[in-house]
């Protein structure tokens, strides 16, 4: 018998694989606007954006995106779907239009994939409603199909479309066929730490991320979520939360094509100094000195 935390899941997972589905049906027809910015300036830190180490890709589920990025600008409509390239650095501006702003995100994981329900509760802010992390390592393979997607400007412009189009379906497809395995909760934790987990990990690249933040999308007072963190994992959610941009770090770090500026930024340190200082304190060497003790 499910668990109330993992029925919760399943409802969601569902109305996931609902709009997955609304946009293969939109390919089918060859009613798709599908949004693919330039790979320029690619790992620069640009204020007021972010950018990630991997591809994701966004369906907008209601109202629109204002994007802002190095080499394009455009608006995302509901029904759309934009692929952001790995390494482009993005403004979003949530407006809300016939309908209220809402839109799906599904980013890549170690051990699978994360689809992220993003709402916006306080005007020109967009916020993360819910994250579901789905262990699937072939679904996280998938993200290939996204890598290809964004370098299309490389194909011929008489194949793009098709080339594109073709490469979606395929990664969409495989998503969905993943998302349908039965869904597993072994946590014992509260369901409010649970989410606080999965919202915290779906944010981990933005620097403002901070338990205020959290507690808004989960309708409580910071106060009482960080006493509830406290008293089931035994660490505070503040400190969870730097051990998880450590931990992520130590795991970009391990790839070279990333230098020390860039993994700091895609961890959520607002400066390369502030990742240093708190690299050491946790890891007790810089992050320089473990790559090279790595190599």
């Amino acid at each position: 018998m499910e668990t109330p935390g993992t029925l919760l899941v399943r409802k969601r997972l569902n109305f996931c694989g609902g709009q997955i589905e609304k946009v293969l049906k939109s390919l089918k027809k060859g009613r798709l606007t599908i949004r693919v910015p330039k790979s320029t300036e690619l790992y620069v830190r640009k204020p007021g954006s972010q950018f990630h180490m991997q591809t994701e890709v966004f369906i907008q589920t209601g109202g629109g995106t204002d994007f802002e990025c190095p080499g394009d600008s455009f608006r995302l409509r509901t029904g759309q779907v934009c692929v952001m390239p790995a390494g482009v650095a993005h403004a979003e501006t949530p407006l809300d239009l016939r309908t209220p702003y809402s839109i799906l995100v599904c980013s890549y994981r170690a051990d699978g994939i994360l689809l992220i329900r993003g709402c916006s509760q306080i005007p020109g802010k967009i916020m993360s409603e819910s994250a579901d992390p789905v262990e699937t390592p072939r679904g996280r393979d998938a993200f290939h199909y996204l890598d290809q997607i964004a370098v299309y400007r490389s194909v011929s412009p008489v194949y793009r479309k098709d080339y594109i189009e073709g490469l979606l379906r395929s990664f969409y497809i495989t998503i969905l066929d993943e998302m349908r395995r039965p869904v597993t909760e072994n946590s014992s934790a509260s369901q409010k730490v649970v989410e606080a987990e999965k919202l915290a990990r779906a944010n981990i690249s933005n620097a403002e991320l901070s338990v205020e933040m959290l507690a808004v999308s989960l309708k409580c007072s910071g106060d009482y979520l960080s006493r509830l963190f406290h008293r089931e994992r035994g660490m505070t959610l503040s400190r969870w939360i730097m051990q998880e941009r450590i931990d992520m770090a130590v795991e970009l770090l391990k790839n070279p094509r990333h230098n020390v500026a860039e993994v700091g930024w895609a961890c959520g340190f607002a400066s390369t100094s502030y990742f240093i200082r708190v690299f050491r304190q946790y890891e007790h060497m810089t992050p320089l000195e473990f790559r090279r003790l790595r190599r």
